[in-house]
């Protein structure tokens, strides 16, 4: 099971209360200051191609040019028109790559190692050629080089090597190019952008002081402006949110995708007419995806330099969240293991009634990342980003791992990877036809050996099954017989069903309650122990659902890939609500109180889908 079936189990859940991994895209692409347009396209298409969902860009308000751009400094005039005059075309020369650019016509291609623009030979052969840019009598600017460099025109200001293209349109075309790619019912994912504002340095000193007020962004260049030019139809705005939580009955209430279980994770007012509305509540991921709009996008503000102090962001309020909206940066502490020893939302020993409140947006950065050139590094999953997971935190990778996701995007895949919760390394297994079992390998088991992750199980073998206790995100029994998968139902006691988790948290809950049964029932169990979760691929090999008699929404044939791609509602309706139908939260009733409730490796040719058959 993917990243993009673990997706569909989590699609009921309010968006703020599921992980996701996030990454700063300085750390990942620039950590060498070379700020270049393949570099970029290269670099951040690769964490998007891998998994990563949040993404974090620092972006430098250039007032000289008054331009939102990538270059910590500002970049002279007269440089950025000799560059803008140069034709462009960038290639990417060394390290494996997950995708290939043509900045000509700046298209994307999610699934192909890089094409180069111009031959090997060519780029091999070709000298790095260099031309001064004078500065003028009044510039404060030190002088400038133009860097001709592997068919890529650069401007060299101190430090840095900058491409005066590389601008936050940029960052949005490929982001655009992205969602359209996969906006298909089966990879489709929601993002998350978070912009950290600061002013360029301008002058040869590292320090940036305070654009004059003239020469602050303008309405024209707002950021709100520029993210609108190629994201306006996927961004979920925060005036959207504000309508939408006004009115609950004809917003997320009255969608197809939506289930009242979601309730349970924010206060509800309800007047005596049944009129529903909330003040603290986000949307599931169903919903903004496969409702009428298909959003797929939040951006948020993150940190705002002194210098930027008085940039009026007044303008951007319907269309990018307040600062660090994303960012509910926790606190945590590690062992030398990559155990974390402080500041986990997961407490064995008390078991909550209702969402944790604190696991809303929480965030912590992974400050353990072991050596990416270790033998079978890639076989094995980072202890602290797993860790942060199951404590129902997502990881900030915001380091360099290697030498850069442009070059090694198998670091971060690794790292991606890692933040799985539901399946352990290597699951689920495609097996043959002709392996003995194969016909019965078709559910799943938490296994404590893998601490709590599933692995793949014939499902005529005998194990206890994981029972959720009535509408409880956290509270789980495990039945007192052991069975096989098909009488999961009648194992599990009154009051609970047979369910299987649906984020990090509430399996690491459920592990929990399978160690202590094992504790105190011993006899029950051999050396590992293992609990059936409900999830199977009984009607065909490799599509995952939830329950027993529950059939695949697909079958096989290039007919039925085509309708995929046309009918994206329709399908997320099955697909997405097969495993919702059966999420036992109790429904929330009109007059209803104000309460808290509260891997597979694809190489360079992508990845595949593995709740779908091939």
């Amino acid at each position: 099971m993917s990243k993009d079936s673990q997706r569909d189990l989590s699609l009921t859940i309010p968006i703020n209360f599921v992980t996701q991994p996030a990454v700063s895209l300085a750390a990942a692409c620039f950590s060498k200051h070379d700020y270049t347009e393949t570099t970029a396209k290269t670099c951040l298409s690769n964490l998007l191609e891998v998994g990563f969902r949040r993404i974090l860009v620092d972006l430098y308000w250039d007032a000289g040019r008054s331009i939102w751009s990538l270059c910590p400094v500002e970049i002279p005039e007269s440089a950025a028109s000799d560059d803008d005059s140069a034709v462009v075309s960038a290639t990417t020369s060394a390290g494996p790559s997950l995708i290939s650019v043509t900045m000509a016509d700046k298209t994307l291609d999610g699934r192909q190692e890089p094409t180069p623009t111009l031959p090997s030979s060519s780029i091999a052969e070709s000298s790095t050629s260099t031309e001064t840019i004078t500065a003028s009598a009044t510039s404060t600017h030190p002088p400038a080089k133009i860097v001709h460099q592997s068919g890529e025109t650069l401007v060299e200001v101190d430090a840095y090597n900058c491409s005066s293209t590389l601008d936050i349109s940029s960052i949005t075309s490929i982001l655009a190019d992205y969602l359209k790619s996969t906006s298909d019912t089966i990879h489709a994912s929601f993002l998350y952008l978070t912009l950290n504002i600061h002013a360029a340095s301008n002058s040869s000193s590292t320090a940036a002081s305070a654009p004059a007020a003239s020469h602050l962004p303008s309405s024209n260049n707002s950021l709100s402006n520029m993210l609108n030019a190629n994201l306006s139809s996927y961004l979920y705005t925060p005036k959207q949110l504000r309508d939408d939580r006004l009115d609950l009955n004809q917003s997320w209430a009255s969608n197809q995708f939506f289930r009242d279980g979601a309730f349970a994770y924010f206060t509800i007012t309800a007047n005596v007419n049944g009129h529903l509305s909330t003040a603290d509540g986000w949307p599931t991921e169903a919903v903004l995806e496969f409702g009428p709009e298909h959003y797929r996008m939040l951006a948020s503000l993150g940190t705002v330099d002194p210098q930027m102090a008085d940039y009026e962001s007044g303008a951007d309020g319907d269309a990018i969240f307040s600062t660090d909206t994303f960012m509910g940066t926790r606190n945590v502490s590690y062992t030398s293991s990559g155990n974390i020893s402080s500041g986990c939302l997961f407490d064995a020993s008390n078991t909550p009634t209702e969402p944790l409140l604190n696991a809303s947006w929480a965030m912590s950065p992974v400050t353990q990342v072991p050596d990416v050139n270790s033998a079978q590094w890639y076989n094995s999953s980072i202890a602290s980003v797993s860790n942060l997971t199951a404590c129902g935190i997502s990881p900030l990778v915001n380091q360099t791992l290697s030498d850069g996701a442009d070059v090694n995007y198998e670091a971060y895949e690794w790292a991606s990877l890692s933040a799985i919760w539901s399946w352990t390394t290597g699951e689920p297994r495609n097996l043959s036809s002709s392996t003995s079992n194969a016909a019965y390998m078709r559910c799943a088991t938490m296994k404590t050996s893998t601490v709590g992750r599933w692995v793949l199980t014939d499902c005529t073998e005998t194990h206890h099954a994981a029972c959720r206790v009535g509408s409880q995100p956290y509270e789980w029994r495990v039945s007192n017989s052991s069975e096989g998968y098909s009488n999961g139902d009648s194992m599990c006691p009154p009051n609970t069903t047979f369910d299987t988790p649906r984020t990090g948290l509430e399996n690491s809950y459920l592990f929990a309650e399978l160690r202590r049964h094992v504790a105190t029932h011993p006899e029950s169990y051999d050396q590992d122990a293992s609990l059936w979760v409900d999830l199977n691929s009984l009607d065909v090999a490799q599509c995952w659902v939830v329950g027993y008699n529950t059939n695949c929404p697909y079958t096989s044939g290039a007919v039925a890939d085509e309708n995929r791609l046309v009918v994206v509602p329709t399908v997320a309706a099955i697909i997405v609500f097969i495993l919702a139908a059966l999420t036992i939260f109790i429904k929330c009733a009109a007059n209803r109180r104000t309460s808290r409730r509260g891997r597979r490796r694809k190489g360079s040719e992508g990845w595949d889908y593995e709740g779908v058959p091939s």
